[in-house]
């Protein structure tokens, strides 16, 4: 009995900790809410807009891509970053003409579109379009 509840313990410790564990990685990027006013007076040259939505299975997928380390500092350094809910922000999402989703959308600071990705881009594909477009730009 006392067996049994050790192992009961130990499992929801474990769990806890594991939670805890993805609640930290699922903010290793400080999203921004959409503003001309914020994307102008940023001190980033580039604003990477993510279009995504509760319901999207392939925005869920891409949501993982953001945990990781690599990409999240490569964001954190070079770009603004926006999430933009679709259902909540359709205004937002007639403006640049999203169609689909997951859609990326890179602009600078004067709100021209610099990139657009649509659909699902795995982690490494993303790290490698991005870092692109940085190259190319400079």
């Amino acid at each position: 009995m006392v067996r049994k509840f050790l192992v009961i313990v130990t499992l929801q410790i474990s769990l806890l900790f594991s939670s805890l564990t993805f609640a930290t990685q699922d903010n290793l990027i400080n999203w921004q809410s959409y503003s001309m006013t914020a994307i102008k007076n940023s001190s980033f040259q580039y604003v990477l807009i993510y279009f995504q939505s509760d319901w999207c299975h392939w925005c869920k997928q891409m949501n993982t891509n953001y945990n990781d380390p690599s990409l999240a500092q490569l964001i954190k350094k070079n770009f603004l970053p926006i999430k933009i809910n679709v259902d909540k922000e359709q205004s937002i999402v007639r403006m640049y003409k999203v169609i689909e989703l997951p859609t990326i959308i890179i602009i600078n600071k004067n709100n021209q579109v610099m990139a657009t990705l649509n659909g699902f881009i795995d982690k490494d594909q993303l790290i490698t379009n991005l870092s692109t477009l940085l190259t190319n730009q400079h």
